[in-house]
């Protein structure tokens, strides 16, 4: 294999640490069960049920401002696509949804559903 000239690395590329990607793909995403039910849900902006294959989980805060399971909200790819290209102001004004409401509301619902209606009402 030929090497291209001017590219030559400083270090070689850091090998994959799967704890530590465990870890993040559990503060960005929550657990399994949890990213299952977001994908179960209907789009939270034009409220279609689709398949679960084609439901996105869409962080609201992005993961590198630090966005995390608490920020996912279910988009549908159309909806997902449309948010990504236009931002989320636009989305607000098509739509109505406030999606910083929307991933509180849902994460309510997750916290409801796991921990039962007592214990969510205390949190």
């Amino acid at each position: 294999m030929r090497r291209r000239s001017g590219l030559k690395r400083k270090r070689g590329v850091r090998k994959v640490n799967p704890e530590r990607r465990a870890r993040l793909r559990e503060v960005q995403y929550g657990s399994d069960e949890f990213m299952a039910w977001i994908h179960g849900q209907a789009c939270v902006l034009c409220r279609y049920r689709y398949a679960a294959d084609e439901i996105h989980a869409h962080h609201v805060v992005s993961r590198g401002a630090g966005g995390t399971w608490q920020s996912v909200v279910p988009l549908c790819h159309g909806c997902h696509r449309f948010v990504h290209d236009h931002g989320p102001a636009k989305a607000r004004l098509a739509t109505g949804v406030d999606l910083e409401q929307a991933a509180r509301e849902i994460q309510a619902r997750w916290v409801e559903r796991v921990a039962g209606p007592e214990q969510a009402d205390a949190a």
